[in-house]
């Protein structure tokens, strides 16, 4: 018996076709829940995620008000001061800079580009204006980048 449709086709190969047609769909059946599962892990990843960055910028936001908060409160220089006091200071321009608060002192950490073109990271107290080089602060008070 051939089929019509297909010249020259074997029963065999009929039935060979039709069992890998057949597996094909079984694979596809069985296979669509553990798709699911891991569409609905991908989904509750990237919800953690974008909570995770939300969270991480409502602290951000709160140190950048405990920062103003201190400064408007006098405890602590605004930064344009500690910036100018610091490149007269040291004659090196700054190229980025964080803010660190340790056992209630803040301390403003420069990345400068000193005059002989050496980059470093240089700590200043913010209240004092002490400026330290980042082994001292380190050493002194716990600083870390």
């Amino acid at each position: 018996m051939t089929d019509p449709d297909v010249p020259n086709a074997s029963p065999m190969t009929r039935r060979a076709a039709l069992s890998l047609g057949a597996g094909a769909v079984l694979c596809a059946v069985l296979s669509a829940p553990v798709a699911a599962q891991s569409l609905r892990d991908r989904r509750t990843e990237r919800r953690q995620q974008r909570l995770d960055r939300r969270e991480r910028r409502l602290d951000r936001r709160q140190r950048f008000r405990d920062v103003r908060d201190a400064v408007g409160r006098g405890e602590i220089r605004p930064l344009r001061e500690v910036a100018r006091t610091f490149q007269a200071e040291t004659g090196a321009e700054i190229v980025n800079f964080r803010h660190r608060k340790i056992d209630g002192q803040h301390f403003y950490l420069f990345k400068a580009l000193s005059a002989d073109n050496r980059l470093g990271w240089y700590v200043v107290n913010a209240a004092t204006l002490e400026i330290m080089t980042e082994a001292e602060a380190r050493s002194r008070y716990g600083v870390e980048r």
